[in-house]
């Protein structure tokens, strides 16, 4: 098998995820209504290409992975600072991608946008929410019986959920955007934290800590 550096493989990943995002513009999970304009649905014959683009991408991606993976635990791909960017590289064309694979965003929209409206999360689903209410965009985008399934998340996540409704006003796109954030910032935490927990039974190089993040 074909093998690069640690930097051919960071490009080729990134490759790979600029094609999973320009794929997903016309494959992804789009929203029901987008009064943006952003993520419409396109024909058919484009869907489907856009499809063979996006899979191609993330099988991109997923050998990138498993190779800088292999590199990382023979000590070759270098120290912590360019595994992070690595996966910066990987991570960055996805942030402005619509949804790819799944419809939860919406949900996790609709939720704290229940949250924001007084409704119970824990005895309704996003179908409670009506035409005129916030999220109302985001609960029409819910996948089948998702529609009437209470949240199963705690406080702190609806709290984030509601705080970024709010902020956005409900407007979906925004509200994907904002909930995406939230997601970033969690990556961070976990990579910060990855490489700052002791592990004196079994030291390993803090590189390949920096590297178990990006699996997640």
């Amino acid at each position: 098998m074909w093998t690069l550096s640690a930097v051919g493989y960071r490009r080729l990943g990134a490759a790979g995820s600029v094609a999973v995002a320009v794929g997903g513009i016309a494959a992804g999970r789009l929203p029901a209504r987008d009064p943006w304009g952003m993520w419409v649905p396109h024909g058919s014959a484009t869907t489907v290409a856009a499809a063979v683009l996006a899979y191609l991408g993330l099988t991109l991606l997923v050998v990138s992975w498993w190779r800088y993976g292999r590199l990382v635990a023979r000590g070759a791909a270098g120290g912590v600072r360019e595994t992070l960017v690595t996966l910066v590289w990987w991570a960055a064309p996805l942030v402005l991608a619509p949804p790819l694979h799944s419809a939860d965003v919406y949900s996790y929209v609709a939720q704290g946008a229940m949250v924001l409206e007084g409704h119970d999360v824990y005895t309704s689903g996003p179908s409670v929410l009506g035409p005129d209410e916030l999220g109302a965009d985001a609960a029409a985008s819910v996948g089948g019986h998702w529609t009437d399934t209470p949240a199963p998340y705690g406080p702190v996540f609806l709290v984030l959920a509601k705080a970024v409704v709010g902020v956005t006003d409900g407007r979906i796109v925004p509200a994907v955007f904002g909930m995406r954030l939230v997601a970033l910032a969690a990556l961070a935490l976990t990579a910060w934290a990855t490489l700052r927990t002791p592990a004196p039974a079994a030291p390993v190089r803090p590189a390949r800590c920096g590297w178990a993040p990006s699996t997640r």
